[in-house]
């Protein structure tokens, strides 16, 4: 398989939302974990061996395209954390993140958040997991776990939350999230 490797970006026209996420155009994220075409195993991208470099260049005839990495779809994450795919902590924490994305991203196209009820619970497991893997020091993890309590609707324990998070970088974030409690509202918001 292939990977791109970065080399520059930068965050002209990123849009910014309530759970963390940022999507740029000039600077795209990167899997850390995928999985592979052939045999459909998951694997962490950082233990692979790494066999050479990859120019792109015009297929010859009878050349196959080299796959790429690519990011796992909900039921790959969930996949991955019931078989403690998780190396550490901070793997748990970025496989977690990444599935809560993943439903995210249908609100952000507009989409339907759970299409079933197995995905209702997963959905549901996963952010009461990550919320307690959360540091309450880290002022990132603070706010997404006060997104997290959001998003499974206790609106006083996630404003409370904020409360400790006083960064004047957060508070467009931090004022988002607020009046998003105030209006009872669950989904993932884009931060103006």
């Amino acid at each position: 398989m292939k990977k791109q490797v970065l080399y520059s970006g930068n965050t002209f026209g990123a849009a910014y939302y309530t759970d963390g996420k940022m999507e740029a155009p000039m600077l795209p994220e990167l899997p850390q974990i995928t999985k592979c075409p052939a045999c459909k195993e998951l694997f962490w991208i950082d233990e692979a061996e790494e066999v050479g470099e990859y120019f792109p260049m015009p297929l010859l005839p009878g050349e196959k395209e080299i796959p790429s990495v690519r990011f796992l779809s909900i039921t790959d994450y969930d996949k991955a954390l019931r078989r403690n795919l998780s190396r550490n902590t901070e793997d748990e924490l970025y496989l977690r993140r990444e599935l809560w994305w993943r439903f995210n991203d249908r609100v952000r196209r507009d989409k339907t958040l759970v299409n079933s009820p197995r995905e209702e619970r997963i959905w549901k497991t996963n952010l009461a997991l990550l919320e307690g893997i959360l540091d309450d020091n880290d002022p990132e993890q603070r706010i997404m776990k006060a997104e997290v309590l959001r998003h499974l609707g206790f609106f006083l324990l996630a404003s409370t939350n904020l409360e400790f998070v006083r960064d004047e970088q957060y508070k467009q974030v931090v004022d988002t999230i607020k009046k998003a409690c105030e209006g009872k509202k669950t989904e993932v918001l884009l931060v103006e």
